[in-house]
């Protein structure tokens, strides 16, 4: 089945990303990581999901709230409040255009030392069986062209082989300025996910380029592995094993060994439990192997989280 471009490599994702402590750079620390998410659904189309995160570089607590209405099979509202002073409101329209299809407008502000207020329009379009586009037209409120941003990303999809391709970009027209760009080539079939991708920056200069496995092995295990390369740095290059493995149907383990350049090591540990029919606990770490054999490390620390989810 074809998929938006954002869904592409989503299984690598899941079984060596997913749950480990979060590696946003200004976030990092020596502390403990505490977030605590609530869901709130109504039969009625409303929902409303609350999250909290105390980061662990231990000086900043943030909250969101997220509001979403169904107004209507084809008319949604969302919302998106934080407590760093930064809003959100989206309307998304439903199969206005074409059966799959998906119009929006999202109006950003952001408040403090510098104000900033944006807004996007955009079209979202899915066939289920040849592929998707994204198109999103990003301004600020003053509407100043050197400061427009267009964002596209495509996917073609062939049923047969189980091929999909896909590519995005974001970039200003005045200059032609480049922000990102990135590319997967992926075969799926029922058990497996094999995917090679790369990944460009803003000088447009490949900045990561490899490959990723995933393998349903069993009924209970999952196992992904990747490898990739940065010809920018070598420090970069990484090797990622990592597996998922369900104890019961309340508990599963996910283990990941990652080797960075020639001698950094990392070892990463998640633990999930449901505590209750609306209630999950999740317990993550990602050590520093290096520090732990008391070996010189360039890398940052141990990262450890905590997770509490209601309603999820």
């Amino acid at each position: 089945m074809a998929r938006f471009f954002k869904k592409l490599y989503s299984l690598q994702k899941e079984t060596l990303d997913d749950d480990f402590p979060e590696d946003e750079k200004d976030k990092e620390g020596p502390n403990l990581g505490l977030k605590i998410i609530t869901t709130l659904k109504h039969e009625k189309g409303v929902t409303i999901k609350a999250t909290g995160f105390k980061h662990p570089n231990g000086n900043e607590v943030e909250g969101t709230l997220e509001p979403e209405i169904k107004l209507n099979k084809d008319v949604t509202l969302r919302g998106k409040i934080q407590t760093s002073n930064k809003y959100e409101a989206t309307i998304s329209l439903n199969d206005k255009l074409a059966v799959g299809s998906t119009l929006f407008a999202t109006g950003k502000c952001e408040f403090g030392t510098t104000s900033k207020q944006s807004v996007e329009v955009g079209l979202d379009y899915l066939n289920k069986d040849y592929g998707s586009v994204n198109l999103k037209l990003m301004s600020p409120i003053s509407f100043d062209y050197k400061d427009l941003e267009i964002y596209g990303a495509g996917t073609v999809y062939n049923k047969g082989f189980g091929l999909s391709a896909g590519v995005d970009a974001q970039m200003k027209p005045k200059g032609n300025d480049l922000s990102k760009a990135n590319g997967y080539v992926q075969y799926d079939n029922s058990n497996l996910s094999f995917a090679l991708f790369g990944k460009y920056d803003a000088k447009k200069r490949l900045r990561k380029a490899g490959l990723g496995y995933y393998q349903n092995v069993n009924a209970n295990l999952k196992a992904g592995v990747e490898f990739s390369v940065d010809p920018q740095e070598f420090k970069n290059t990484a090797i990622r094993i990592g597996d998922n493995y369900k104890i019961d149907d309340l508990s599963s383990v996910k283990g990941r060994f990652s080797i960075y350049g020639r001698d950094q090591f990392r070892v990463g540990l998640v633990y999930k439990q449901n505590l209750s029919t609306h209630s999950k606990l999740t317990v993550s770490s990602d050590l520093n192997a290096n520090l732990l054999l008391n070996q010189k490390s360039e890398s940052k620390g141990h990262q450890y989280g905590v997770t509490l989810s209601f309603f999820d």
